[in-house]
């Protein structure tokens, strides 16, 4: 006489070539197979727990890159593995000065491997921001090497505190997807790479709801994110009237491919009201030195996450830092 286990091995053989429910329901009575039985809420935690537990303590893998921005990550859960992120800002607002500073954070203090791509200027520029950012000596002075000798001094050692920083810049525009596919997988391979930005998302030929959705299927196939920088036309303003403060509604009526975008996972809008000559945000408390994150994203309510803008530096901190 058969066991219940030896029916059970004879049941999942037959099932396995079947694919009508009838069928199987009528295997399972002519078989006598025991249901699976129901399982308690108990079960269903302890697994739970389990991959919770897993997941902290794995080592292998980063689920997310943290910007360095505390209420940011905090709310957004950083830029996950695998997608794709936008950041955006009209010009004025400090598009490049957060760049560097997420580059400072991820790479310099983090020691993170970052690439960037898509630049709007030189190379030799875009070091020299990153120069300026680090030392508090302006980019003018930098660049045209007009220094004093404490400043030549104080230059030399922060260069010697970041020279070994994990930041790859390549200088090629335009862009094609498949450039960059070719380049970020050379250095996830050779230099264990973890995030890619691109300074200008207009350097990468081709109709931008193309260019995002294979910028998306490439975050997806290398498991890095990618954060694609934008410069918001000027015209999307009318100057005269006080409130045209970015928001998302009038982001996705002007912008809908990038708004409404199905694979893009986040959008950051970046906007500093003291640029256009103001001093108070709509809550009347200063705005003085400070900027403003508009967050939006798949995973999270949106959001406006305010943050620091120290000027002399061109660089983006945490509210109390």
């Amino acid at each position: 006489m058969m066991t219940q286990a030896d029916k059970n091995v004879v049941f999942e053989s037959i099932v396995a070539t079947i694919d009508d429910e009838r069928l199987i329901s009528e295997m399972k009575i002519l078989l006598e197979v025991e249901p699976e039985p129901i399982k308690s809420l108990n079960y269903y935690l302890k697994n739970y727990r389990k991959q919770l537990v897993e997941d902290e303590m794995s080592n292998d893998s980063f689920k997310a890159i943290n910007t360095g921005l505390s209420d940011f990550d905090n709310h957004t859960g950083g830029w996950k593995m695998g997608t794709l992120n936008i950041v955006a800002a009209h010009k004025g607002n400090g598009l490049r000065a957060f760049l560097i500073s997420i580059l400072d954070n991820i790479a310099i203090k983090n020691k993170q491997e970052v690439a960037v791509f898509g630049l709007i200027s030189l190379p030799e520029n875009f070091i020299n921001h990153i120069i300026a950012s680090e030392t508090a000596i302006s980019v003018c002075k930098i660049h045209s090497k007009l220094l004093e000798k404490h400043e030549i001094v104080q230059l030399d050692k922060k260069i010697d505190q970041i020279i070994y920083a994990p930041i790859f810049i390549d200088g090629n525009v335009p862009l094609t997807v498949i450039h960059l596919k070719n380049k970020i997988k050379q250095l996830i391979k050779n230099n264990n790479l973890k995030i890619a930005l691109i300074e200008n998302l207009e350097a990468i030929a081709g109709k931008r709801e193309l260019v995002l959705k294979d910028l998306n299927n490439l975050a997806e196939e290398l498991q890095i994110p990618i954060v694609a920088f934008y410069e918001l036309p000027t015209n999307w303003i009318e100057r005269l009237d006080l409130n045209y403060k970015p928001s998302y509604t009038r982001f996705k009526k002007k912008y809908s491919d990038i708004a409404f975008h199905d694979d893009l996972e986040t959008l950051t809008l970046i906007y500093r009201r003291e640029y256009y000559g103001l001093t108070k945000w709509e809550d009347n408390t200063s705005c003085e030195g400070q900027a403003e994150l508009i967050c939006y994203g798949k995973s999270f309510e949106t959001k406006n996450i305010r943050i620091k803008f120290i000027a002399h530096l061109a660089k983006f901190v945490d509210l109390d830092c």
